[in-house]
């Protein structure tokens, strides 16, 4: 007798903690634009409208769901601090995705970092980790061909939040102005835990295993 099928993990057991940023809250226009990072009350990042383009490569056939807008760092202060975001308890895996680019003729170059923290408000430091960085080449190949820091180009990360963690802030800037981003996500999350189904068929197979011996 064979058990067939693979493990399933209960997806509604715990809610992940989700930081996303698309820069679609901007208003306003070219570089004038502006908006709310993370839709808090934390830092305000600059926005260009997705058909002014400044990069290599053209945001609107670059970035996919592009939107309407992508964040820069010009006129406001650098970096942008995202509010604290708290923690829903077991949540220890974190994922990161999100765009980069920078200004053709310069040397500047995108840094998203987050930053853990032991309370909720966000003020007892644990240490910053670095999620990407644009002067390294990113996680898909961009539509030139060739990277470069002002090609858009896809980067993630994943890793563990460290023990005692309360909340996180996400920090979007890099050195100079001309720093790109977009459709950033942060999502932090628990270890699945298999299904009742799942234990049932394991404590089965333990006692087939028994029976044949």
């Amino acid at each position: 007798m064979i058990l067939a099928g693979g493990l399933m993990f209960a997806g509604s057991v715990n809610a992940a903690t989700i930081f996303t940023e698309d820069f679609e809250s901007a208003t306003g226009t070219g570089s004038g634009a502006a908006g709310a990072f993370g839709g808090g009350t934390g830092g305000s990042f600059g926005a260009y409208a997705t058909n002014q383009n400044y990069s290599a490569d053209l945001h609107t056939t670059s970035v996919i769901d592009g939107g309407s807008f992508y964040g820069h760092t010009i006129g406001v202060t650098n970096p942008v601090t995202s509010d604290a975001v708290a923690l829903i308890a077991g949540d220890v895996n974190y994922e990161f995705s999100g765009y980069l680019a920078s200004y053709t003729p310069q040397s500047d170059h995108t840094i998203i970092n987050v930053e853990f923290f032991s309370d909720a408000a966000g003020t007892t430091s644990l240490g910053t980790t670095l999620l990407a960085s644009g002067d390294v080449e990113g996680s898909s190949t961009t539509p030139s061909g060739s990277w470069r820091a002002d090609n858009w180009s896809l980067y993630t990360a994943s890793g563990t939040v460290p023990v005692g963690t309360s909340s996180f802030r996400v920090i979007f800037g890099g050195p100079g102005n001309d720093t790109y981003a977009d459709n950033l996500r942060f999502t932090v999350s628990a270890v699945p835990e298999p299904t009742s189904s799942v234990l049932f068929g394991l404590g089965f197979l333990g006692f087939f295993a028994r029976r044949r011996r």
